[in-house]
């Protein structure tokens, strides 16, 4: 039987309480069965997941037109080339005076 993980979710952007959830892995995406939701037109209904093997955590792409998006979610940030090849600047503007990525990273 594979390994069960125990992953819990907080959300800092909601008043709700943390999510624990026990599975194999966290599936990330669009799709109502996803462990961790996210409801942007720019993430695929199987976006990407999270899995532990042994003492180390993976994220990874489902879709490898879309490891763009991994690497802005792993890393916290989104570079400028890949910001400007998969947005419309006009339809998701980077509002005025903020980081193009934090500060140490």
């Amino acid at each position: 039987m594979p390994a069960r993980n125990t992953y819990i979710i907080i959300r800092d952007d909601l008043l709700i309480d943390p999510v624990t959830i026990i599975t194999e892995g966290l599936l990330i995406g669009r799709l109502r069965d996803s462990e961790v939701l996210l409801n942007h037109p720019s993430v695929s209904r199987a976006q990407a997941g999270i899995k532990q093997i042994e003492s180390d955590y993976y994220l990874f792409a489902l879709r490898p037109e879309k490891l763009w998006m991994s690497r802005s979610m792993i890393r916290g940030w989104i570079s400028n080339t890949d910001y400007r090849t998969h947005h419309d600047p006009a339809r998701w503007p980077v509002p005025a005076g903020e980081p193009a990525r934090p500060k140490g990273g």
